[in-house]
């Protein structure tokens, strides 16, 4: 560097270290993908299917639950049994069981990549 030049002018040598300047705050959107279905999932099914009642909680029969079973023709009974798995995990194209692994879920991280692109998984 010499007075008078690009006061923004590099210096090369072999000891230059690259640094990117950061000019924009990247923030996290939507869910974790973790194979879980706990109260984010929920809420986001709740938020992405437009339901009245948006707390991220699933009750016993589920209004949620009814929903699903609606866009995957099963019966619509509020409940999540094996048939209505068996469905989610067939529309999905993960492992058919009709159980939702504890842990990490197949089945339930496929629904929550769709969630996070804003798609509507069944």
């Amino acid at each position: 560097y010499t007075a008078g030049t690009d006061k923004n002018a590099v210096i090369s040598n072999s000891a230059t270290t690259t640094i990117t300047k950061v000019t924009k705050k990247s923030t996290k959107t939507g869910i974790a993908v973790d194979g879980i279905w706990g109260s984010a999932t929920t809420l986001k099914l709740q938020q992405v299917y437009d339901m009245k009642y948006q707390d991220g909680k699933i009750s016993k029969p589920s209004s949620l639950v009814k929903v699903l079973q609606k866009h995957l023709g099963v019966t619509q009974d509020g409940y999540m049994g094996p048939k209505t798995i068996k469905k989610m995990q067939r529309k999905l194209g993960t492992p058919v069981d009709g159980k939702i692994s504890p842990g990490y879920s197949n089945m339930v991280a496929a629904m929550q990549k769709k969630l996070n692109a804003g798609v509507k998984p069944f």
